[in-house]
C-alpha cells in the first residue's frame, strides 16, 4: 500500500526533527567526526529524499512554493 502525502510529509518531519535534536547542541566538527551520528544524519537525509520523491504531482502542483 502506498503512503499518503500526509504520511510522507509526517515521515519527513520526523526525520528533520531527529536531525535537529541530535545535532543542534553539537558543532559541525563534532557531527562530522562522530561516525555514528554522521551516518544517522545521512540516512535521515536519504529517507527525506525518498519520501519527497513519492509526493504525488497533484500535491506538488497545489503547493508549488514548496521545493
Amino acid at each position: 500500500m502506498l503512503a499518503s502525502n500526509h504520511e510522507l510529509i509526517k515521515h519527513m518531519l520526523d526525520e528533520i526533527n531527529f536531525i535537529l535534536e541530535q545535532s543542534s547542541s553539537k558543532s559541525k566538527e563534532e557531527v562530522t567526526t562522530d561516525p555514528v551520528l554522521s551516518r544517522a544524519i545521512i540516512r535521515s537525509l536519504e529517507i527525506i529524499g525518498e519520501a519527497s520523491s513519492k509526493i504525488d504531482d497533484e500535491f506538488r502542483s497545489k503547493y508549488p512554493y514548496i521545493e
